[in-house]
């Protein structure tokens, strides 16, 4: 996926801590992390959503070994292309804080 492992980060790794900044590429500006994800289970960050804070449309996971924290904010080494080729956030994958499945 996007060219990286989707490796979950081990506990006590250091996750960005810049949520809602701009992140870095090699092509220039990718984006903004508008959305982090967490594996409910393992309570893990795997990956950040990577898009535009006015507009979800196009957003991306992208996972967090692909990214660096730095003094600067986060960075990438991923191209726009490879970002692009990441998988597209859908509202249907995912449950906001506080909701659950219907069973």
């Amino acid at each position: 996926m996007c060219g990286v492992s989707s490796e979950i980060r081990p506990a006590g790794a250091q996750p960005p801590r810049a949520r809602g900044g701009a992140v870095a590429g090699p092509d220039g500006p990718a984006g903004e992390m508008v959305d982090v994800v967490v594996d409910p289970v393992r309570r893990v960050l795997t990956h950040i959503v990577i898009g535009s804070p006015q507009n979800h449309d196009g957003a991306r996971l992208v996972p967090i070994d692909a990214l660096e924290a730095s003094e600067e904010g986060l960075r990438t080494a991923l191209t726009d292309a490879e970002i692009e080729a990441c998988r597209p956030v859908e509202s249907r994958d995912y449950f906001r804080v506080g909701q659950w499945p219907d069973s």
